[in-house]
């Protein structure tokens, strides 16, 4: 009910803003994606003084490296993998790249998924809720139970989130 998500989300935004008075507003959190066909990413958000300061981005694939034809007299080298990314640092460029997870502290996610529960879900939507030990979100929102794989998730995700010293 709605009822329920409510106060479950409230409960975990009072445990989260009592973390993020202890670390004075410095904290990294990950979001991982792995597709059930092999690749997977992170984004890595780095927050100081309730501020957003950096995020990072780490495609992988499990593709197998290519070998370059080798050379008379040399071994094959391999060619550049499957693995890319990057790091935005500056005010101008937050959020400039399309991939990773959106450029969003923490609080800012707490407001978001606070407006998906006033909005309702369709039949084929489930919500889900799960939360890490120190009370803060993991899962809060909801996917289509028709699809298996990879099926869309609107809401929050936290897959880890380290505080950093006050």
């Amino acid at each position: 009910t709605v009822e329920s998500l409510n106060a479950k989300l409230a409960a975990s935004d009072q445990a989260w803003k009592k973390l993020r008075e202890a670390c004075q507003g410095n904290y990294e959190y990950d979001l991982h994606f792995q597709s059930f066909a092999g690749f997977s990413s992170t984004t890595t958000i780095v927050v100081k003084a309730n501020k957003m300061v950096e995020r990072k981005f780490t495609q992988r694939s499990n593709r197998p490296t290519a070998i370059a034809p080798p050379s008379e007299g040399k071994a094959p080298a391999a060619v550049a993998g499957g693995d890319n990314g990057w790091t935005e640092k500056s005010p101008g460029e937050l959020g400039k790249h399309k991939d990773g997870a959106p450029a969003k502290t923490l609080d800012q996610l707490y407001q978001d998924v606070a407006g998906l529960v006033g909005k309702g879900i369709q039949e084929q939507q489930r919500w889900l809720t799960l939360f890490h030990k120190n009370g803060v979100i993991q899962y809060f929102g909801y996917t289509d139970k028709r699809i298996m794989d990879d099926a869309p998730f609107a809401g929050a995700r936290i897959d880890a989130l380290r505080l950093g010293p006050p």
